[in-house]
């Protein structure tokens, strides 16, 4: 293909390269090549002995004893790290091949960096297996100038650090594309803060090049981004890079004066408050032998001060300012209604409770603002689903009341109800009400789930949970009623899991469990291959199979460890008393049987007798519907060959009328049957009929008529292809014609789908039912 010819062409530019160490005169060649899991590694070497493989991580190390006699070794550096429990190296035609498992799933740009002997390192294109990652690679960053932003390492860093400077560095892997979307708010913050000409310096590091940078920062391909703010003498600020643009950009600027600002008058207080919306005020202690800024209560105001960067501002004292005594604080919101609290050392604490005394203290709207300020210091959510009564409205804004600082109530709108099957709930049932640790995916989430929506319910539910006295909820779709059919794949729900009745039924048969994602590219083909395989278990007691949706379903992460993030289908074989063993093979038909076979004793003690002739069974069945599908196929290729060349035969002996509006023959209308009546639909008429499309060769790509569907539209406005537009204009009620429309009246160069290619004219039998400027439904 152009696009694998396009991809060769690029890899074989690339610096491919490796260090190998022999002790002979000849340097063994080595070949590479990949797929989007693995790499492959040949080297020309023929082993004798003392074969000794030691990979690790981010290194290959391969020895043996060739038949020459000699000790051969290669040892280089990867340029990204595999997983060496999963890769091996064996003999093939007189070479050794070492197939390595990738860290993580995608394609190298190169093997590694090592560039002394690049000339024994080739592409193997045997084993090449090519696919475009759809712009992975392509960087925002190498465009700009560098006076806006460099390309650095983690010694640029530390080295900007120490000349005072602030550095906003983000490390990514260049080929994920989980936080791309975060690098045009990163740039536009470093544009709009004058870029590296400031006090400012911003850097980008591919922490494929720096490793150093990669283990500091914990680089992976995973969906948390975020940023790292490097002060000097300060620990590095993580920043998380969430929203739009400019949320993130605005988050950076919140990050540019340090986290707690000192004053020293009460004039800088008022000042500081007049700038910021939400004004935090500490008094530490400080004393003859012991700085203020030693204190326990500084660094746990400091540490909370940089968790609420853009939420709140901090500043703090060693003197009594506005009548503030030492070992206490005050907040202001909007420059007034100051409230007061005792200082303490634990941050986490100090952050709720400035959250609390200025965030908390009503039922907000949802925004994803304040879903950020309460996730960022731990406070739990309230989920208000008030309805439309104005009554539980207000009953819900007492109880915000009563409970601020200790949960944060956010109102949500109905049409925000699919957060409620979290909670487990139903999402169009009216007023409801949850609480959630965090709107995090794995935060526990606990559902009020009574009908009687009172201040007082609600206000003991509440306490419940902050007592630690609630059960969580979980994401379920109902219970499927009525008993499982054998033959089928049961229909698992996490309610099934989690109550009684899973215990019940793995108590009576073991169950080969498929956990899915519905958007999963092989979804609908592993479920018939599930629906295959349960059909052949028919008979055979003590064993069925199960689905389970994820994504409308929550599943207990120790039982089934599997990625959450990744849409791959996964299988687990399920038995009472035990933990669920995990399918490893190719989900085929084939290895499936050989799991049952191997670990369900009713599947092995039935397949001669059982699962083998039920197998026969169903490929006898499939032989035969498979047959008579042609059969159909060719009786409807007959069909339609005689439909074309009665098409033909009207098309070339019926009269030609040029009924389009240039009269260049690019619309001709030939009459089946006449209609009744002399009038015709005017422009705006809504028009009802039935058709049949083809194409010169007599294809078929739609008819109405085989859905037993007319068709109507509004004539003269452009809801159809011009050819219908104007040909139905001189059609009368109960017409049939033959219409042959060139591409330019149908659907031009672009053609429609994969039926109607581009440039095609295209034949129509078509049908006035009826016509008028009634309502639709009247036709």
């Amino acid at each position: 293909s152009i696009v694998a010819m396009q991809w060769r062409t690029r890899v074989a530019a690339l610096v491919l390269c490796a260090a190998v160490m022999v002790t002979g005169e000849k340097q063994e060649k080595l070949r590479w090549a990949q797929d989007k899991e693995r790499l492959y590694v040949t080297i020309a070497v023929e082993c004798a002995s003392d074969r000794s493989v030691g990979h690790t991580e981010d290194r290959f190390l391969f020895s043996c004893k060739g038949s020459d006699g000699n000790l051969h070794k290669t040892d280089f550096e990867l340029r990204e790290p595999i997983k060496p429990s999963a890769s091996h190296c064996k003999q093939q035609r007189g070479e050794e091949v070492c197939i390595l498992q990738k860290a993580h799933p995608h394609y190298f740009d190169k093997l590694t960096t090592d560039k002394e002997i690049l000339n024994i390192l080739k592409p193997d294109w045997s084993r090449w297996k090519d696919e475009d990652e759809g712009g992975a690679f392509e960087n925002d960053y190498e465009v700009l100038p560098k006076s806006i932003m460099l390309p650095g390492t983690v010694e640029l860093v530390d080295k900007t650090v120490k000349e005072g400077k602030v550095a906003f560095v983000h490390a990514y892997l260049p080929w994920c594309n989980m936080c791309a979307y975060t690098r045009q708010g990163f740039i536009r913050a470093a544009k709009e803060l004058g870029g590296n000409q400031t006090n400012n310096v911003f850097i980008y590091i591919d922490a494929r090049e720096d490793k150093a940078a990669a283990k500091r920062y914990n680089i992976t391909c995973v969906p948390e981004c975020f940023f790292v703010i490097s002060r000097n003498g300060e620990q590095d600020e993580v920043m998380a890079a969430k929203g739009s643009n400019d949320d993130i950009a605005n988050a950076i600027k919140a990050h540019l004066p340090p986290a707690l600002s000192k004053v020293s008058t009460d004039s800088e207080v008022n000042h500081f408050i007049e700038e910021n919306a939400v004004s935090v005020l500490v008094a530490v202690k400080g004393g003859l032998m012991s700085k203020a800024t030693d204190s326990s209560e500084y660094v746990a105001a400091k540490k909370a001060a940089q968790t609420l960067r853009g939420k709140a501002s901090f500043m703090y004292t060693d003197k009594k300012l506005l009548g503030l005594a030492p070992g206490n604080m005050r907040v202001w919101v909007n420059g007034s209604n100051p409230q007061t609290a005792a200082l303490g050392s634990d941050s986490t604490a100090l952050a709720k409770q400035v959250i609390g005394l200025s965030w908390g203290l009503e039922l907000f709207n949802y925004t994803w603002k304040k879903r950020e300020v309460f996730d960022s210091v731990g406070i739990p959510i309230a989920h208000v689903y008030p309805g439309t009564k104005s009554e539980d409205l207000e009953m819900f804004k007492e109880v915000a009341k009563e409970l601020s600082g200790k949960i944060a109530f956010l109102r949500f709108a109905e049409s925000e109800n699919y957060m409620l099957k979290d909670f487990g709930l139903v999402e169009d049932k009216f007023p409801a009400f949850g609480i959630a640790e965090s709107f995090d995916a794995k935060a526990k989430r606990y559902a009020f789930e009574g009908d009687s929506f009172t201040k007082e319910k609600i206000i003991e539910f509440c306490k419940r949970f902050l007592d630690g006295k609630l059960e969580p909820s979980y994401k379920s779709e109902v219970v499927p009623g009525g008993e499982h059919v054998r033959g089928t794949v049961r229909h698992v729900v996490w309610k099934t899991l989690a109550e009684s009745k899973w215990n019940d039924i793995t108590a009576k048969e073991d169950v080969l469990l498929l956990l899915y994602k519905p958007w999963s590219n092989d979804n609908q083909k592993v479920l018939t291959i599930f629906d295959k395989v349960a059909a052949a278990l028919e008979k055979v007691e003590g064993v069925s199979l199960g689905k389970l949706d994820t994504s409308k379903n929550h599943y207990d992460a120790e039982r089934f460890p599997i990625d959450e993030y990744s849409s791959e289908p996964a299988v687990f074989l399920c038995k009472a008393g035990s933990k669920p063993t995990q399918f490893a093979g190719a989900l085929t038909q084939k290895d499936l049987f050989k799991f049952l076979a191997k670990n369900s004793p009713a599947v092995k003690a039935g397949w001669e007798t059982l699962v083998k002739p039920k197998l026969q069974e169903i490929k006898a069945a499939e032989e035969e519907k498979k047959k008579k599908a042609e059969e159909a196929a060719a009786a409807e290729k007959a069909k339609l060959e005689e439909e074309r060349k009665k098409l033909d035969e009207l098309a070339a002996t019926a009269e030609k009328i040029d009924v389009g509006s240039k009269k260049d023959g690019g619309l001709i209308k030939q009459i089946i049957s006449p209609g009744s009546g002399d009038s015709t639909p005017q422009k705006g008429d809504l028009v009802k009929a039935h058709y049949t499309g083809t194409l010169l060769d007599g294809s078929k790509f739609d008819s109405s008529r085989d859905r037993g569907d007319p068709f109507s539209f509004t004539i003269g406005q452009g809801q159809v292809i011009a050819c219908w537009d104007e040909a139905f204009l001189t059609m009368k009620k109960g017409e049939r014609a033959l219409l042959t429309c060139t591409a330019e009246n149908a659907y031009g160069d672009r053609g429609a789908g994969e039926k109607i290619p581009p440039g095609a004219t295209l034949r129509f039998d078509v049908e006035l039912i009826d016509f008028g400027n009634k309502a639709k439904s009247e036709l």
